[in-house]
């Protein structure tokens, strides 16, 4: 849930009513988005349980497919699907904190906090699951209670049509709404985080399934409902085409003043994905580095902590904060992601068909539906972004032929 409830919820929704009309659509998004996380969980749950190990697509693909998708997959969790996402929850904690201090510059404030985060997840495994536990408690009760006021505060709600219309479903079957989905999945990603860290879960028989399948539920009611305050709280033209959602509907909600607060304690709560992401990602590299004996020094793990795989996806951080926007890193991470959660998804019925006797703790229920249901939204989704983003999907490809060039020239060298 630290995973997932950051960034995308409280930055997206500026870009998609500039694209799409209407209550009805805006929530018809968070909920496909929330539908296909479960039905990927579902997926996920089999696959981790019947391969179980820490380093996510990375190890998945290398062990149904190919070790080169292995490392391919472990070369774009790292690039984008990790220090990117840093970079994104950086950035958007800065512009709230740079909102509320004008005198503040934002990239110095976002800068701070990734390296004081990475700081603490450098001391020992046991400081980094305390800090990550309180401050995903912190984060959702500050959501839980801007929903709770957003539903019984005394202000102005804006007029939103909620019930569908003439004209809905041009817009829903339309590339706006796919490319405005992307926006969605991306904050819903991290449903999966778990299986990065699988090999410092104590008996993952019992927690997979919650932690992908319960955490992806409850956060698309959470979704739902802050879309909902979001959009009756504070009128369009405030935030169209901004990130900054979550500050214009605290403002229209308690004023200037109280608006600050709540931006700030919505800035706090970006730690908490911050921190998140910083624990869960060297894990990849961890996991490569024992794989690879020319990337064994990224597996150095004193104290159980992989010092130097943190400290290279807080460079990768760093450049990608000092030189990116932030539409254009959030779109090129996301088609990405979503390609190899694709390739993994899809593994599934690979691994069904070619290993139908392997033992598998947890199968997948009404198989082959909810993959299938995953696949046909997740390929077309896809297809609609290649078409109308093309450079940042093609960046994305790049990203990940790069992590074949590197299986290829580290297998070389390892002989």
């Amino acid at each position: 849930m630290a995973n997932m409830i950051g960034v995308g919820v409280f930055a997206s929704l500026g870009y998609q009513v500039a694209a799409l009309e209407g209550g009805f659509v805006i929530l018809l998004l968070w909920i496909t988005g929330g539908v296909l996380a479960v039905c990927g969980g579902l997926s996920y749950a089999e696959l981790a349980l019947a391969l179980p190990r820490s380093g996510g697509e990375y190890n998945l693909l290398g062990r149904i497919y190919h070790p080169a998708l292995g490392t391919m997959a472990g070369v774009a969790s790292v690039v984008v699907g990790f220090a990117a996402p840093v970079a994104l929850a950086a950035s958007l904690l800065g512009s709230y904190v740079e909102a509320i201090f004008p005198g503040v510059t934002g990239l110095h404030v976002a800068t701070v906090a990734v390296v004081s985060v990475t700081l603490v997840h450098l001391v020992t495994i046991r400081v980094s699951a305390a800090f990550q536990l309180v401050s995903t408690l912190l984060k959702l009760v500050l959501i839980l209670g801007f929903i709770g006021v957003g539903f019984v505060g005394s202000y102005a709600p804006q007029d939103v049509r909620w019930m569908p219309a003439t004209g809905d479903g041009g817009q829903i079957m339309s590339a706006a709404f796919f490319v405005s989905l992307m926006y969605v999945m991306y904050a819903y990603s991290g449903w999966n985080a778990v299986i990065y860290v699988l090999g410092e879960v104590r008996r993952p028989e019992r927690s997979v399934v919650p932690a992908v399948v319960g955490g992806a539920a409850l956060v698309m009611v959470l979704y739902v409902l802050l879309n909902v305050v979001f959009l009756r709280s504070a009128p369009v033209e405030e935030y169209v085409g901004d990130s900054i959602v979550g500050e214009a509907s605290a403002r229209a909600m308690f004023g200037e003043g109280g608006g600050r607060w709540i931006s700030g304690l919505i800035a706090f709560g970006l730690v908490s994905t911050i921190s998140a992401m910083v624990w869960a990602g060297p894990r990849v590299l961890k996991v490569m580095g024992e794989d690879l004996p020319p990337l064994a020094w990224l597996s150095r793990s004193p104290r159980g902590v992989p010092v130097v795989a943190i400290l290279l996806q807080l460079s990768l951080t760093l450049v990608m904060l000092w030189s990116g926007t932030f539409e254009d890193i959030l779109m090129f991470t996301e088609f990405t992601l979503a390609l190899c959660l694709f390739l993994a998804v899809l593994g599934l019925m690979v691994l069904r068909v070619r290993q139908p006797g392997l033992a598998r703790p947890f199968r997948c229920p009404l198989y082959p539906l909810p993959p299938l249901l995953f696949l046909m939204i997740v390929g077309y989704t896809l297809v609609q972004v290649a078409q109308s983003k093309p450079w940042q999907s093609a960046l994305g490809l790049l990203t990940l032929g790069a992590g074949l060039l590197l299986h290829v020239l580290a297998r070389r060298r390892a002989r």
